[in-house]
């Protein structure tokens, strides 16, 4: 095959004999004229151009060229220049755009966003032509812009009350107690609610504690373990001739869920949940490792390691800490989970409480809060890029919640389908009944 760039090399005169010096020879000409490749000439400051990859389908008398994948956003395509191969070398080669017909010359830029664009292929021996449209589409959405929409702004009379919202079975159950009463909201979409009876939680309940394994609920208190299938009847299950008490539950990690207890040396140490049952742990817990308060999020990093995070919230002894716990999983060590406490280095936060926390395109985003003094962080999402060490301010003009919504604290946000919901909340003056969704334009793009 012969390779030629832009640099089309228009033979005028092919066929006969050429004299130089006195001698004569003879040139071989073909009466093909068909492109085998076609591309676009790297530019560094557009790595879209160089990555896009064209497809090159022919017909009967034609063919269409055209990019698998539109170029990525803000790629600029109106001075382009181009790579082609053609099987045989071609006798010209004739570019048709809207408004103007020329020969390539070896020094032209064209500008495909003049639509559409033809190429007709000459064979060498002048006999043979070809035409060929070419398409180049170049992203229309930028793929880091997050687009957000108001699902619901009442979803039902609330009171004083503190909200949890997990995924059973893909849907959104949400609970809400007032201190007195249990409440159970389902959706399967987080638009629409019905309110269904609940029964067999404890009319206490602290309803953050609620976690669910995606086909299971799990919620315990002191010597009780509460499950659940369908959201409605929990079974309990008392441990009250246990050597310890639950304190909180903590998070569904690697499989697993597990809570926090005390043991009757009135240590902190770590639990988990097999088979409905409570199994104790030797992982001791640092006295500062948040009770309340805190959030969580469990996920898979770029190297395939299970990790998980535990956020800010309140220590035993009531203080509002700034920790960020992270927890990963090494199952060829003797001792399978380590933790490390980022803040230690690293104190992006003098104290946090009530945040939720996602793992979302391979980072963290962080949502609302308060710190020790009920400060409302504000709508500002926080991003970090290297799993929870660091944290900055998301670019507001990519990543920016609805005017409606306005800060808060203990919101719940959950992640389904590659979509963002943020539900609910607290500020100083009342609880949220609105439900958001968020989607990355980019979420399902290859190559983004």
């Amino acid at each position: 095959m012969k390779r030629i760039g832009i640099h089309i090399v228009l033979l005028s005169v092919l066929i006969g004999l050429i004299s130089c010096s006195g001698s004569s020879s003879t040139i071989t000409t073909s009466n093909i004229a068909r492109l085998t490749a076609f591309s676009l000439v790297k530019q560094d400051s557009f790595p879209g151009l160089a990555e896009a990859t064209f497809k090159i389908e022919e017909l009967l008398d034609t063919g269409l060229v055209y990019v698998i994948d539109s170029i990525r956003y803000g790629t600029p395509i109106d001075k382009v220049t181009v790579n082609m191969t053609f099987e045989k070398t071609p006798g010209a080669v004739v570019m048709k755009f809207p408004d103007t017909t020329f020969m390539l010359s070896g020094y032209d830029t064209l500008n495909f966003n003049k639509r559409p664009v033809y190429m007709t292929v000459t064979s060498s021996d002048l006999t043979v032509k070809k035409t060929y449209e070419i398409r180049v589409f170049v992203h229309q959405m930028d793929p880091d812009l997050y687009v957000w929409q108001t699902l619901n702004d009442a979803m039902y009379q609330a009171e004083d009350e503190e909200q949890q919202v997990v995924l059973l079975n893909g849907m959104f159950c949400l609970f809400s107690n007032n201190g007195f009463d249990n409440r159970l909201f389902v959706s399967p979409d987080a638009a629409t609610w019905e309110e269904l009876t609940v029964s067999g939680l404890p009319s206490g309940c602290r309803v953050k504690g609620i976690i669910s394994d995606g086909e299971r609920l799990y919620y315990a208190e002191e010597t009780a373990l509460y499950t659940s299938d369908d959201a409605t009847t929990w079974t309990i299950t008392s441990y009250g001739d246990k050597d310890y008490t639950i304190q909180t539950m903590l998070m569904h990690f690697n499989d697993e869920v597990w809570l926090v207890l005390e043991d009757t040396t009135e240590h902190l140490c770590l639990g988990r949940i097999e088979a409905d049952t409570i199994v104790k742990t030797d992982v001791m817990l640092d006295d500062a490792f948040p009770v309340s308060g805190f959030a969580t999020v469990d996920f898979q990093n770029l190297s395939n390691r299970k990790r998980a995070m535990v956020v800010g919230g309140f220590a035993r002894n009531g203080e509002c800490v700034n920790s960020r716990w992270n927890i990963e999983y090494s199952p060829t060590l003797e001792h399978p989970y380590r933790w490390i406490n980022y803040s230690i280095e690293q104190p992006e936060f003098s104290t946090l409480t009530g945040v939720s926390v996602i793992w979302y395109k391979d980072r963290l985003l962080m949502f609302g809060g308060v710190d020790k003094n009920m400060v409302f962080r504000g709508n500002e999402v926080l991003v970090s890029i290297d799993e929870g060490f660091t944290w900055t301010p998301a670019d507001t003009a990519k990543c920016q919640l609805p005017a409606a919504y306005t800060p808060r604290q203990k919101q719940s946000v959950v992640v389904k389908d590659n979509s963002i919901y943020v539900i609910g909340g607290q500020n100083l003056k009342e609880t949220f009944v609105d439900a958001y969704k968020g989607r990355l334009n980019s979420i399902d793009w290859e190559g983004y």
